[in-house]
């Protein structure tokens, strides 16, 4: 850990420690958060292997922001940009109606 060091990954999986336990319980949709200050603000890049749109997006992104704020706050940095990257964003065809 560097305490003075101006970036953070934060795992939700960790592959050494929840490697092992894979079959046993699935692994999260969220994989980490990327905290980088720059400039006097806190940047935070959300990244997601899997997420569906109609069920989870909207807590998920809003549940990134709280984090990015609070982390702000805690810090005394200024909110900066969120930056989300998700490998499959999709929807259920039982949901389309419902979206569309």
């Amino acid at each position: 850990v560097h305490p003075h060091s101006r970036q953070l990954w934060l795992p939700v999986w960790e592959n050494k420690i929840d490697g092992p336990r894979r079959g046993k319980r699935r692994v999260p949709c969220s994989l980490g958060y990327w905290f980088v200050a720059r400039n006097g603000k806190l940047n935070l890049t959300y990244i997601m292997r899997s997420c569906d749109f109609y069920t989870h997006y909207p807590n998920d992104i809003a549940l990134a922001n709280i984090m990015q704020h609070h982390v702000a706050k805690r810090t005394d940095l200024e909110v900066g940009s969120l930056t989300h990257f998700i490998g499959s964003f999709h929807c259920y065809a039982k949901d389309v109606s419902e979206i569309f």
